[in-house]
């Protein structure tokens, strides 16, 4: 009997732990939130997106549901980054969000980390300077996005989703 009672308490101290850190997630991107609204500056400290990756998952596999599996390939020797970590999170979770969608039959997401070395004729665009790079990449198996779509990736509003989804 105390076994069975050691691994239900166990469990619940588990769920409670996932329960603090969403929290904590929900509050960073309320400040995101925020900060954007107000056109602050984000907070950049040292992150290790493997970290970011990591704990990201149990609520990113809740997100996408059962029909889709995650996967994640993440680089051993991952350098650091100088990044805002609830940005980070909202990131992936919109990269990983949009992944799902891909997929309204089921199919893998994966997520990807590396360093890349950016050269001069590597680089595609003028704006990413040659150097070292870390590399998050959110991969699925769908469809794909057509040239008008992937024109557009990168505005802030920008979606394909109808009013009300």
């Amino acid at each position: 009997l105390r076994n069975v009672e050691h691994q239900e308490i166990s469990r619940s101290l588990g769920q409670i732990k996932e329960i603090r850190t969403a929290g904590e997630r929900a509050s960073g991107l309320v400040r995101q939130l925020l900060a954007f609204g107000r056109q602050q500056i984000q907070t950049r400290t040292q992150v290790n997106l493997n970290q970011v990756v990591s704990e990201s998952v149990t609520l990113l596999s809740r997100l996408i549901g059962e029909d889709v599996v995650l996967k994640t390939e993440l680089s051993t020797e991952l350098g650091p980054v100088l990044a805002d970590m609830t940005q980070m999170d909202q990131v992936l979770m919109n990269l990983v969000v949009n992944a799902r969608d891909a997929l309204p039959d089921g199919g893998q997401v994966t997520i990807r980390t590396s360093n890349v070395d950016v050269t001069k004729q590597s680089r595609c665009s003028d704006e990413i300077k040659p150097g070292q790079y870390v590399l998050v990449e959110v991969e699925d198996d769908g469809c794909g996005m057509d040239e008008k779509i992937l024109s557009r990736i990168f505005e802030p509003f920008f979606t394909t989703k109808d009013v009300g989804k």
